[in-house]
């Protein structure tokens, strides 16, 4: 991770690791994994670029990145609930 990153990660009480669900899980993706898990902080794994995709095939090789249950099409519920006047960003309270 480039030094703002980490200063950014350690500065954090949770981290949301945004990775890209069209292009798989890369090589980068598990080396930047690796060093969020040894900061021993909470990590929130969302799959961006997921619309339209089976959820259980696009996040099934993301569980190898060993950050718990990755969550696909995280911003597609966000605006939703966003234009209902909802708020939902108390559900992935740390």
């Amino acid at each position: 991770m480039a030094k703002q990153s980490r200063q950014a990660v350690d500065e954090a009480d949770m981290v949301l690791f945004l990775v890209d669900g069209r292009a798989g899980c890369t090589p980068q993706d598990a080396i930047i994994a690796g060093q969020l898990r040894k900061t021993g902080k909470p990590v929130l794994l969302l799959v961006n670029k997921a619309e339209g995709m089976q959820r259980a095939k696009v996040t099934a090789e993301f569980f190898e990145l060993g950050l718990g249950e990755p969550l696909a099409d995280f911003f597609g519920a966000w605006r939703q609930r966003e234009r209902s006047g909802r708020d939902c960003a108390g559900e992935f309270s740390a």
